[in-house]
């Protein structure tokens, strides 16, 4: 069973909330970033919309952020001791609901991107599984954080929470592993001057499943998790927008690099230039 020490509690919501607000900072300017690029303006209907859900579900969860740390230091602050019949804070459990709702978007976004590389179709089907199971277990932990108390809270969901955390961990590196083996493949068949930037996309994929990966784990073994439920989601849209701002960035790279190779090697002469050419031919039969 998973254990945990309440009277460090008050000291890990300050880290997470803290934590939550610089990464916020970090996560806004990648949306500002992302939201000025080229690619945003030439994205499909579909991902705009999810940019904005994204972003306002962003704005939300970092208001709920703070909103819990001015709370929690004016009530907790007149407490020695902080015992299992303490109520969490609201902004706790209504920043974990807004969290379960970014970490799903985010993972199904990444197993759509998965399951349009892989060829196995029982892959995406069994990552879907787990994200419904998952989402189902993270919301009903989310609700139930709402006006409970920390004994209570840790009798009946602090396990059912190490699961789902357990779950997410094998969508991220399943998804991962078949973006790895798809770049992989496309790497050994590519000229050489495509392998960097697809050696670049798989770094930045293993970084960022490595990343999301560790913490949940972290959360699970050292169960300081009221920490780490805080920040995750900054985590996880900070992944969703540097994927999007490496596919950006990945567009403009073959059209610097890639895009006049291709045309110096495969498309015709310019048509003035054939046009001379035609021109100096019967001349020089002419003067024959």
């Amino acid at each position: 069973m998973v254990q945990y020490n309440v009277s460090h509690a008050l000291l890990c919501l300050q880290i997470g909330n803290i934590v939550v607000v610089f990464l916020s900072g970090v996560t806004f300017g990648k949306i500002y970033r992302y939201l000025t690029s080229n690619k945003y303006q030439e994205s499909p209907l579909w991902e705009k919309c999810l940019v904005s859900y994204m972003l306002c579900l962003q704005g939300l969860h970092t208001a709920l952020v703070i909103y819990t740390l001015f709370s929690a230091i004016l009530h907790w602050h007149k407490l020695d001791n902080l015992e299992d019949n303490t109520v969490i804070p609201y902004g706790i459990g209504f920043s974990m609901f807004v969290g379960s709702c970014m970490k799903t978007t985010v993972q199904a976004f990444v197993i759509r991107r998965a399951k349009q590389l892989s060829s196995q179709k029982c892959i995406p089907i069994l990552c879907w599984v787990l994200i419904t199971l998952g989402l189902a277990g993270s919301l009903g932990c989310s609700i139930s954080a709402i006006g409970n108390t920390f004994g209570g809270y840790s009798v009946l969901w602090l396990d059912i929470l190490a699961a789902v955390l357990a779950t997410s961990i094998a969508v991220d590196l399943t998804s991962a592993a078949v973006q790895w083996i798809f770049l992989y493949k496309q790497s050994k068949e590519s000229p050489d001057h495509t392998k960097k930037l697809v050696h670049r996309i798989i770094l930045l994929i293993k970084r960022t499943t490595l990343v999301t990966s560790y913490i949940r784990a972290d959360t699970i073994i050292v169960v300081a998790w009221i920490t780490t439920l805080l920040f995750l989601p900054e985590v996880f849209t900070l992944t969703f927008f540097a994927s999007l701002l490496s596919t950006a960035e990945a567009d403009a790279d073959t059209v610097t690099n890639v895009q006049p190779l291709i045309s110096s090697y495969i498309l015709p002469p310019p048509a003035s230039a054939t046009h001379s050419g035609e021109k100096n031919k019967p001349l020089r039969r002419n003067q024959g």
